[in-house]
């Protein structure tokens, strides 16, 4: 499990495409010490990519977070691409853009 405090998490190692997401390989829960997504964001202003990439075979959690601003330019997912079992409970996912195609 991995925990975040509220606050602001900024991802700034972009690069588009497969460079600058979080891929998630093994199965995980995050989530935020609150549990309210309206105090612990992840922002992807300049990251020039998704938030997360989570991987086939793996269950993931998200609880309590806010998931902003990410934007692939693509279309497989604005802040999160999901190949594998994904659950969000408390979650908020404002300013993710997808131009077409999977959400």
């Amino acid at each position: 499990t991995i925990v975040l405090l509220d606050g602001t998490y900024a991802l700034t190692v972009g690069g588009g495409g497969d460079l600058g997401d979080l891929d998630i390989t093994d199965s995980v829960d995050i989530v935020s010490d609150s549990g309210n997504w309206a105090l612990t964001f992840i922002d992807a202003t300049t990251l020039d990519d998704r938030i997360f990439d989570v991987d086939t075979s793996v269950t993931v959690t998200i609880t309590g977070v806010s998931l902003a601003n990410a934007d692939y330019g693509g279309t497989e997912g604005g802040a999160i691409r999901n190949s594998g079992d994904l659950t969000l409970t408390n979650v908020a996912v404002p300013g993710n853009p997808l131009t077409a195609g999977l959400g």
